[in-house]
């Protein structure tokens, strides 16, 4: 096993939750937006003021990484027609997490950011990928 397989859980092995390295988060957002594409997830927001949803239930369309001047930015896309499309914006991600059942089922994905926030972007149905056959979930 070589150091690339030991810090990036590989999507489906039923492992239970699992932190993203940093080195790793545009190469696994990539994947993991590939791999979710059109799953129906809910997008919410934590803080120690409470929670706050901001989508529910809309396709998923990508989870992308950008940096510029020093300064990293996650960003959720979400909807799939002009009406619904969105994009959440997470300014200076600190830790990502794969959330999954023991079983290997995908739950979702937390994201925390220095602001002391933590975006949580949770699928509809907790599925393992090849149960779908082309389904969203």
């Amino acid at each position: 096993m070589n150091e690339h397989d030991e810090k990036q859980p590989q999507l489906g092995k039923a492992q239970g939750d699992a932190e993203i390295a940093h080195k790793q988060w545009t190469s696994y957002f990539d994947r993991f937006s590939r791999q979710h594409l059109d799953w129906a997830v809910s997008v919410e927001i934590r803080s120690p003021e409470g929670r706050l949803i901001v989508v529910e239930e809309s396709p998923l369309k990508g989870v992308s990484l950008e940096s510029a001047a020093g300064i990293e930015r996650a960003y959720v896309q979400v909807g799939d027609r002009p009406e619904t499309h969105g994009t959440h914006r997470i300014e200076q991600p600190l830790r990502v997490i794969f959330k999954q059942s023991p079983a290997g089922e995908h739950l979702g994905l937390e994201i925390v950011s220095a602001n002391g926030t933590t975006t949580v972007i949770r699928f509809r149905s907790a599925m393992q990928p090849e149960m779908l056959d082309g389904m969203a979930a």
